[in-house]
C-alpha cells in the first residue's frame, strides 16, 4: 500500500508529454514543418528535444517532465522565434503556438512614437531613445540586410551603444547595434511580430552644451528634459511637464534639429526631488539633483537605459498619436 502512495505521488510530479498545434496567424491554418524546442527553465535553459510539427501542425515531446518546473516552447519559422511558457501545473497537453509569415517589407510595420531623454551632468551627457515600432498587420518584419531599426548615433558616442528590446509580450532582451553604410547611421537586426516592440536605446557623450538629432526613417521625435533643464531651439514647441517629476517635454520641428542645453539634471534627481516635497519636506533635498558618477557613463549600462525607458514610456502612451491630449501635462509657464 505504502509502495502504491510513493508510486502515485512520483506520478504525479511528473507530465505524461507536452503536445499541441503550431499555426500560422498569418493564413489561419496549422503550419507544417515547424521547428519546435521545448526547453527547462530553471538556474539556466536546459532543452529537453526538438521536433517539427507534421502535416497538421501537430507537435509532441514524449518526455516524464516535472511538473513542478516552468517549461517554455521555441517556435523557429522563416528565421524568426517565438516562445510560449508553460507555468508549473499548467495544462501540458493540447496547448497553441501561433508563428506568423515573415517579410522585409511589411507595410504595417511603423514606428508609432520616438521619444529621447537628455540628462546632462558635468560628467556626461546621458542620452536615453524609446523607440516603439507597431506592427498592425499579420506579417513579420525582418529585414537582415538592411536592419528592421535604424538610428542616427553622434559620433562623439564613438559606437559604443546599448541596444535593449521588448517583444510582444516578452521579457527585455539585449541585440548589438551594427554600422550601415551611411555614417552615424546604425541598424539593430531584429523581427518585428504583430503587435508592439519597443527598443530602448541608451549612449553617453562627452559633456556638451549643444545636441543633434535625426530622425532616420522620417517620424516625430520627441524630446525630454529633466527638471532643472532648459533646452532652445528652432521650431522647438514646450508640450508641458509630467506631474510627477515635473520634466518637460518637447517636439521637435523636422527631420534633423538641434538644441541648446542649459543646466544639469537626471530623470532621478527629479524624481526624488517630487516624492521629498509630496511628503511635506523641501524641494532642496541636499545636493540638488543627483549627478552619475563618471564610471557609470563609461561603461553604459543597461540600467541607465532602462531607468529613462520607465519614465519616457508614460510620454510614450500620452502623445504617441493626437497632439491634443498633451492638455493633461502641465501647461508650460510664462
Amino acid at each position: 500500500m505504502k509502495a502504491a502512495v510513493v508510486a502515485l505521488l512520483a506520478s504525479a510530479s511528473l507530465f505524461a508529454a507536452v503536445d499541441g498545434v503550431v499555426t500560422n496567424q498569418t493564413t489561419g491554418k496549422p503550419q507544417a514543418g515547424v521547428e519546435v524546442t521545448l526547453v527547462k527553465l530553471g538556474q539556466g535553459m536546459d532543452t529537453v528535444g526538438t521536433v517539427k510539427s507534421d502535416a497538421q501542425g501537430k507537435f509532441r515531446f514524449d518526455k516524464d517532465l516535472d511538473a513542478a518546473a516552468p517549461y517554455m516552447l521555441q517556435a523557429l519559422y522563416e528565421g524568426v522565434s517565438y516562445n510560449k511558457v508553460v507555468p508549473p501545473g499548467a495544462p501540458s497537453s493540447g496547448l497553441g503556438l501561433d508563428i506568423y509569415s515573415v517579410s522585409s517589407k511589411v507595410a504595417d510595420a511603423t514606428i508609432a512614437a520616438h521619444m529621447i531623454l537628455l540628462q546632462p551632468t558635468t560628467e556626461a551627457l546621458g542620452v536615453n531613445e524609446s523607440i516603439e515600432y507597431r506592427n498592425a498587420g499579420k506579417v513579420a518584419f525582418n529585414d537582415e540586410k538592411n536592419g528592421t531599426l535604424r538610428f542616427y548615433l553622434p559620433p562623439e558616442a564613438k559606437g559604443e551603444v546599448t541596444v535593449g528590446i521588448t517583444p510582444p509580450g516578452g521579457m527585455p532582451i539585449q541585440r548589438p547595434a551594427e554600422k550601415t553604410a551611411t555614417a552615424n547611421v546604425y541598424m539593430v537586426n531584429y523581427p518585428v511580430k504583430p503587435g508592439d516592440t519597443r527598443f530602448d536605446i541608451a549612449y553617453s557623450l562627452p559633456p556638451t552644451k549643444e545636441f543633434t538629432g535625426k530622425a532616420i526613417s522620417g517620424e516625430k521625435i520627441r524630446v525630454v528634459v529633466p527638471k532643472g533643464v532648459k533646452i532652445q531651439g528652432e521650431g522647438l514647441t514646450s508640450l508641458g511637464t509630467e506631474p510627477s517629476t515635473q520634466a518637460e517635454i518637447f517636439d521637435t520641428p523636422a527631420k534633423t534639429w538641434k538644441v541648446s542645453i542649459e543646466g544639469t539634471g537626471t530623470l532621478r534627481g527629479s524624481a526624488d526631488q517630487q516624492q521629498n516635497a509630496d511628503a511635506g519636506g523641501s524641494e532642496d533635498t541636499g545636493p540638488g539633483i543627483e549627478e552619475a558618477k563618471p564610471r557609470i557613463y563609461a561603461k553604459l549600462p543597461w540600467m541607465l537605459g532602462f531607468a529613462g525607458v520607465i519614465f519616457i514610456l508614460g510620454f510614450a502612451i500620452l502623445y504617441r498619436a493626437d497632439p491634443t491630449v498633451a492638455a493633461t501635462a502641465s501647461p508650460k509657464k510664462k
